[in-house]
C-alpha cells in the first residue's frame, strides 16, 4: 500500500479485469431477477479467478482479497451451500461495482488504500460465517528495521530462557489486570516487559517486532483501540510469541508485524515510541482515518471473557514454572 502506486502494470491488465467483472455483474443481475436460479454464478467463478490472478500480478493485495472472497461466495451460492437472498446479491453487486471504481480511482492517481474496501468486503466474509479485521486490509512495508541506537542489554545465552519466562509472567499478569480494569499502570507494566524483551534480542527482525509491539501496547491507552476485539486477540498472540521465545522456538506469524503496525498507525496516543514507529514505517501516509469503522462492541465481552479465562487457567502453572526456573 503506497501513495506512489505504480499504475503502469495496472493499465496493461485493467481492461481484462473490467471485462471479467462486467460479465460477473451481468450474471449477478440475472440471479437478482430470479433468486431461485443461481446457475449463472457458475460462470462467474472462472472470470473472478482470472481477475484475482491479474490483481495478484500487479500487487494489489486488498483488491485480490476482495476478488477472492467474491469467487468463494459465488461458488457457495451456486452450489446452494449458502442461501441466495436479495440482500446478499445486492451486496455482491455493490462489491463488484466498488472494485471497478477503486481500480479506476487508482488509474486517476488515487493512493492504494485497501481499507476503503472494508465496508463492501466485510458483508461477504460475514455471509460465510467468518470474521474480518480491518488490519487484514492493511499492507505496510515491513522490510524496515528498528533504529540502530535502540537500548540493548547483553545477557548470557544460558540466561535467555529464564529472562524471557520472567518477562512473559509480568506481561501475562499485567494483561490480566488490564482486561479487568483498563488501568494505566497495567499497560505500563506490559510496555516495560515488552521493552525488556526487545532490548535482549540479537536478531534484527525480532528486535524490530518487539520494538513495534511496545508501541502497540502504548496504543491501548486509546479507548476505541482498547475496545476492539482484534486488539485483544493481538495481545494474546504476543503472549504466545513470548512463550515461543522462552522455549527457543520463536517463528513469528507472517502477519504479526502487520497487525501490530495497523494499531500503531491508527493510534492518536502521543508517545516517543509510537511517533518513531510511525516515522520508520511511514504509517501516517497509509491511513485515512475517515475510512476506519467503529469498534464492534458486540464481540467485546466475549473476547474479554475468553482472554480472562485463558489467563486465569495458565497463571498458576506459569508461576510454578517460574519458581522452578528461578530456583
Amino acid at each position: 500500500m503506497s501513495e506512489t502506486f505504480d499504475i503502469g502494470p495496472l493499465t496493461w491488465v485493467n481492461e481484462q479485469i473490467n471485462q471479467s467483472l462486467d460479465i460477473v455483474l451481468a450474471n449477478l443481475t440475472t440471479v437478482q431477477n430470479d433468486i431461485t436460479d443461481t446457475g449463472p454464478l457458475r460462470f462467474s467463478q472462472t472470470h473472478l479467478y482470472q481477475a484475482t490472478g491479474a490483481l495478484d500480478m500487479v500487487g494489489l493485495n486488498g483488491c485480490k482479497r476482495l476478488c477472492n472472497e467474491l469467487e468463494k461466495l459465488t461458488g457457495k451460492l451456486e452450489k446452494k451451500s449458502i442461501e441466495a437472498t436479495p440482500e446478499l446479491i445486492t451486496s455482491l453487486i455493490k462489491a463488484v461495482d466498488s472494485l471497478k471504481k477503486y481500480l479506476q480511482d487508482l488509474l486517476n492517481g488515487a493512493p492504494d488504500n485497501s481499507l476503503r474496501l472494508y465496508s463492501v468486503l466485510n458483508p461477504l466474509v460475514l455471509a460465510q460465517g467468518e470474521t474480518l479485521d480491518e488490519s487484514e486490509l492493511f499492507f505496510p512495508d515491513t522490510s524496515y528495521s528498528a533504529p540502530k541506537d535502540l537500548p540493548t542489554k547483553e545477557i548470557a545465552e544460558s540466561e535467555f530462557a529464564s529472562v524471557m519466562s520472567k518477562q512473559r509472567l509480568i506481561y501475562q499478569t499485567s494483561l490480566l489486570e488490564w482486561l479487568k480494569t483498563k488501568h494505566h499502570s497495567a499497560t505500563n507494566s506490559m510496555t516495560e516487559a515488552v521493552n525488556n524483551v526487545y532490548q535482549i534480542q540479537t536478531k534484527k527482525s525480532n528486535k524490530t517486532l518487539w520494538w513495534a509491539a511496545s508501541a502497540f501496547i502504548e496504543s491501548l491507552e486509546q479507548s476505541d483501540i482498547a475496545e476492539q476485539s482484534a486488539a485483544k486477540k493481538l495481545c494474546r498472540k504476543l503472549d504466545q510469541e513470548l512463550r515461543q521465545l522462552s522455549l527457543g522456538t520463536a517463528k513469528p506469524h507472517a502477519n504479526l508485524l502487520r497487525d501490530i503496525l495497523y494499531f500503531v498507525a491508527i493510534s492518536n496516543v502521543v508517545s516517543t515510541s509510537i511517533l518513531k514507529v510511525k516515522e520508520v514505517f511511514e504509517l501516517d501516509a497509509l491511513i485515512d482515518k475517515k475510512t476506519l469503522s467503529k469498534p464492534n462492541k458486540r464481540d467485546f465481552d466475549e473476547v474479554e471473557l475468553d482472554s480472562l479465562a485463558q489467563l486465569v487457567a495458565n497463571l498458576k502453572h506459569l508461576r510454578e514454572q517460574w519458581n522452578e526456573v528461578s530456583s
